[in-house]
């Protein structure tokens, strides 16, 4: 009921609303709200372009995937953008892959709530990885080793541990092995 909707709105949300052109009834009515976890699309360490960043964010808060796995974590910036926009939606959780990870952290610290890492090469801790996540994933953004066998063997080992209508990421995929890699998968 509408009439039960006019509480108090914080500030900021305030101002959220204001710059939507949204009533307050409207915003509740459409979820709209302060998006916190966004700003780890200006603050991750990632190796991303702005455009990369944003898309990633967006794609996870609008697919809202709850199992998520990430290969070739490195230094967790893109970790940090997944688990801002799981933040956001509210649930999710991502498993990282990476044989050598170099989180700070500090940044660990602030992801470890919706994250596990796996120190390992992908795919051969990928069953594991399933097996301790409880299940099968329903996203996955593949950013590990850009050579083309190694592409291939990361999909060979992800495509079995998706669910049905699942969503693949790949980062880099102008680069000519990783197209390669993806068409033939495809």
């Amino acid at each position: 009921n509408l009439a039960t909707l006019h509480n108090v709105v914080p500030t900021e949300t305030a101002e959220v609303l204001a710059s939507c052109g949204q009533s307050q009834d409207q915003a509740k009515i459409n979820n709209i709200r302060p998006l916190h976890g966004f700003n780890a699309v200006y603050s991750a360490p990632a190796e991303l372009r702005m455009p990369e960043r944003v898309a990633l964010y967006s794609l996870v808060f609008g697919l809202q995937p709850r199992h998520c796995l990430e290969i070739g974590t490195f230094r967790g910036g893109s970790s940090a953008i997944i688990c801002g926009a799981l933040d956001d939606t509210g649930f999710g959780e991502l498993a990282c892959v990476d044989p050598s990870p170099r989180v700070a952290p500090e940044l660990w610290a602030r992801l470890s709530h919706r994250c596990r890492m796996f120190e390992g090469p992908s795919p051969d801790v990928l069953q594991q990885v399933a097996d301790q996540t409880g299940g099968q994933f329903d996203f996955a953004f593949i950013d590990g080793n850009h050579t083309y066998d190694c592409l291939r063997a990361d999909i060979a080992g992800v495509l079995p541990l998706m669910v049905d209508q699942a969503y693949l990421l790949f980062h880099d995929a102008n680069y000519d092995d990783v197209k390669r890699a993806i068409d033939e998968a495809v």
